[in-house]
């Protein structure tokens, strides 16, 4: 997630690529000049080497250096720790890094200095969510979302991670800001609908889904979320003929072939369900889970030797329940 630039830093930077000393510059602040004794506190820096500092940073990240950066903006932490700029600077070095831990720190610094604006916060609950921290975003998204309620990203962000924790009826209340906020934001309809079919509130679901496919007509996610809604009301022939005009390349995708299969097997016809498996498996003869599906179709449509061959195959391919249900039908 992309932080905050300072303009002063960008300018800083243009003027000593210029003059030919931003190299020198950033030596001495890194390692000080050559063979001079560690002092054990380092002189305090102007403020046009502060802005000198934060140039060479950016510059160390865009030439993907993030590493150097840190080692710029950590000196520069000690000198200026109430500096806002450079502790968002560093935390997005670290984060970079893969350092999520501390980035989160400088996160946290940058946003008791102040001002805690929605994009920081927003950002700190991105990092979060990324350590798998998510008590952490939960609050950051929570606070960026009141500190500017007119944005819709921060209540869907939010609701992103109350479902990871488990907080579903929370979930739903921030997903409801958003389209509040929104009403075009189809990934929050569709948030909606998923929370609600699994609730088993069909009729709800539907509604969503609809919203969801309204404002994005071409989303083959929506698509499948209705069939599956549509075989959960127990309309199989409408999923079908809703999956079915497709093109080819879009039926074969798993989510399609599950949605497709299920409603085939509450029409009662097995065969085409194992019919549409066996066709992604020739199209993909590396992907075990397809040959295997073949297999459970085929024995479910009593075709016990055919199923058995497939098993077989899927088993090849190292699919362990394949290799159960070979043994099961070996004769």
């Amino acid at each position: 997630m992309a932080s905050p630039k300072s303009g002063t830093v960008v300018i800083a930077l243009l003027t000593l690529l210029l003059v030919g000393v931003l190299a020198m510059a950033l030596r001495g602040l890194v390692t000080g000049p050559a063979n001079a004794p560690a002092a054990p506190d380092p002189p305090a820096l102007t403020g046009e080497d502060y802005d000198t500092a934060l140039a060479a940073a950016e510059a160390f990240v865009r030439d993907n250096k993030p590493e150097e950066a840190v080692r710029v903006l950590e000196r520069v932490i000690t000198v200026y720790p109430d500096r806002q700029t450079a502790r968002i600077a560093l935390a997005e070095a670290r984060r970079l890094l893969g350092q999520l831990d501390q980035s989160l720190e400088q996160y946290a610094a940058a946003i008791r200095i102040g001002p805690a604006g929605a994009p920081l916060l927003f950002n700190a609950g991105g990092v979060a969510d990324d350590a798998g921290k998510i008590e952490k975003a939960i609050d950051y998204f929570n606070r960026a979302q009141f500190a500017d309620p007119k944005e819709p990203r921060y209540p869907l962000w939010l609701a992103q991670v109350q479902i990871k924790a488990g907080q579903e009826s929370a979930a739903r209340v921030s997903l409801v800001r958003v389209v509040n906020i929104d009403p075009a934001q189809a990934i929050a309809w569709g948030t909606l609908a998923q929370l609600e079919l699994k609730d088993n509130n069909l009729d709800l679901a539907w509604q969503h889904v609809s919203e969801a496919r309204k404002h994005e007509p071409d989303s083959l996610a929506w698509r499948v979320l209705a069939a599956r809604i549509l075989n959960r009301q127990n309309k199989p022939k409408d999923a079908l003929d809703l999956l079915q005009g497709l093109p080819a390349t879009d039926r074969l995708k798993p989510g399609v072939l599950q949605a497709m299969s299920q409603s085939l097997g509450l029409l009662k016809q097995p065969e085409a369900a194992a019919k549409l498996y066996q066709d992604a498996a020739e199209l993909a003869p590396r992907e075990p889970e397809w040959a295997y599906q073949a297999a459970v179709w085929l024995d479910r449509a009593g075709d016990k030797a055919a199923a058995r061959v497939w098993a077989l195959r899927a088993s090849n391919l190292g699919h362990e329940k394949a290799r159960e249900l070979a043994a099961r039908l070996a004769p």
